[in-house]
């Protein structure tokens, strides 16, 4: 199956080819997923073996926001985005006990 039909690429974005995420997903996946890559049509994948599909489908989203060429193109974007969440991380807005805890629930703790 051709990957370029499930992410072709388009403006800045690159295509499935141009990432070589065949290569990846063959690394990646297990043999159900390299059956799938195999398939000539994704239609006809979809159709008749769509767990199959949805694997293949999946893994190939992951690894093709995970290339270094797609996350070039987000940061130039504007999107903050870490090679890992860890150890930097993302920033979160400060928890405030006021937003977080439903009117309805009393609280489970006693002050001080």
């Amino acid at each position: 199956m051709n990957l370029d039909a499930l992410l072709p690429g388009d403006g800045d974005f690159p295509s499935a080819s141009t990432v070589d995420l065949d290569a990846a997903v063959r690394r990646h996946g297990n043999a159900e997923i390299r059956a799938a890559l195999d398939a000539p049509d994704a239609g006809e994948l979809a159709l008749h073996q769509p767990a199959a599909f949805a694997a293949l489908r999946d893994l190939a989203y992951l690894l093709y926001y995970a290339s270094p060429r797609v996350l070039a193109v987000l940061r130039s974007l504007g999107h903050e985005i870490n090679d890992a969440p860890l150890p930097l991380g993302y920033p979160m807005a400060p928890f405030r006990q006021d937003d977080e805890t439903p009117p309805w629930r009393p609280p489970f703790w006693r002050d001080a």
